[in-house]
């Protein structure tokens, strides 16, 4: 499977491109505007706005691992992290269907669900409908990046349905590497204290290993239409 992996030089693109090139049954073709560190594979540099530069990553794939995204909200950015990411996205949602791509694994965020809203504090709104949480939880939000996040599950389950691709678009929380992975009573309570436990809960976080498996999990089984993914904590 020819697998082109978007983001590949961010944390959680660097070890996905890593753990498909050693998995086997993956010819990976990993990209990113920039080059960084922790890349030590074949990267090809494209900045995903520019449309004729998205076009040609496309040709031959059999799946698109779409991880390149500005990383989260910051204010007073508000028009260039929706802009940006949704046409991002969108730039890649469309050439992969153009071009028969059969399999499409999109990075969104657990924000899409719940997050920190750009203005104000939160209130019980803010705060899960239910637990514990699923791929059925509907999108709410509170932020201009959570709001392109939400409006690209929206794009990509009308390219699953318009054109048959097959698509999951995964609600990482914060992923983490294992030398920061703690939670403990004393986390729990400064979360409880802010009025937040619900939250701090539901959201917690990710292990980067664990997300890179459930990257490749999400090529390698056997599934149609578009599903929205939760992920547990590690």
């Amino acid at each position: 499977m020819r697998v082109l992996v978007t983001g590949a030089a961010g944390r959680i693109g660097s070890a996905v491109a890593r753990q498909l090139r050693a998995a086997g049954g993956f010819d990976v073709l990993a990209t990113d505007r920039v080059r960084h560190g922790r890349v030590d594979f074949p990267l090809i540099t494209a900045n995903l706005l520019d449309r004729d530069a998205v076009d040609p990553l496309l040709d031959g794939v059999d799946a698109v691992v779409h991880l390149a995204n500005h990383p989260a909200f910051k204010p007073p950015d508000a028009q260039m992290i929706f802009n940006e990411n949704v046409c991002m996205n969108e730039h890649v949602f469309q050439a992969a269907a153009d071009r028969g791509v059969g399999r499409i694994v999109f990075a969104s965020s657990i924000q899409a669900i719940a997050s920190q809203p750009a203005v104000g504090r939160l209130d019980d709104d803010d705060h899960p409908p239910y637990l514990p949480l699923d791929g059925e939880v509907p999108a709410r939000a509170r932020n201009p990046y959570a709001l392109s996040k939400q409006v690209s599950e929206v794009m990509l389950e009308y390219i699953t349905r318009r054109f048959g691709v097959a698509a999951a678009a995964i609600r990482f929380p914060y992923v983490c590497g294992e030398d920061q992975w703690q939670l403990d009573e004393s986390t729990l309570a400064q979360a409880e204290g802010r009025g937040r436990y619900q939250i701090d809960l539901a959201f917690t976080f990710l292990l980067l290993s664990d997300a890179a498996t459930l990257v490749e999990a999400a090529l390698r089984a056997p599934l149609s239409g578009y599903r929205v993914y939760h992920t547990p904590s590690s």
